[in-house]
């Protein structure tokens, strides 16, 4: 007999046996050892973390862990990755505005699954706003303030201290 095999395995994942059996004329002895057989992982359905986040905000990205994966990989795109790209979260940092996105699949020995992406939408923060007015006037006296037009998303709150806002 052969002291060597070379299997090719079929599609049944699991628990196998590899077997050898030695004969001779005093008897026979069997030896069996289990391999188990696996498959690439299941691809990742859901990874968790602010999908509306702004413009150099630090965000915290995770997936539930697959039972079937050894390590996964991240990739970005809008933004830098802080963090191991291999573990089941990851901290990125947003670094253009607009829409990016996150991407993430799960590895083991046998290979790696699809990927699984989530859209980020990466808003910008409110630029400082230049008030216009004048700034030495008489006590009891009315005075107007204005600045430049802002974006449709942006909401704007004035506060005074020692007067009152008429309108």
């Amino acid at each position: 007999g052969n002291n060597c095999i070379t299997v090719n395995w079929g599609s049944l994942t699991g628990n196998q046996n590899v077997c050898v059996s030695a004969n001779n004329e005093c008897g026979k002895n069997d030896t069996c050892f289990t391999v188990e057989l696996k498959n690439k992982p299941v691809p990742i359905t859901s990874i968790y973390g602010n999908v509306n986040t702004c413009l150099l905000d630090t965000t915290k990205y995770w997936i539930t862990p697959s039972t079937d994966a050894i390590s996964y990989e991240w990739s970005i795109n809008g933004g830098k990755i802080l963090s191991s790209n291999t573990a089941d979260s990851v901290l990125v940092v947003w670094n253009n505005v607009g829409n990016g996105s996150i991407c993430i699949n799960a590895q083991n020995i046998c290979g790696k699954s699809v990927d699984f992406c989530q859209n980020i939408i990466i808003g910008e923060k409110p630029k400082l706003l230049p008030i216009n007015g004048k700034t030495s006037i008489c006590e009891k006296s009315t005075n107007t303030y204005t600045i430049a037009s802002i974006k449709s998303n942006e909401l704007i709150f004035w506060t005074v201290n020692n007067g009152t806002i008429i309108n």
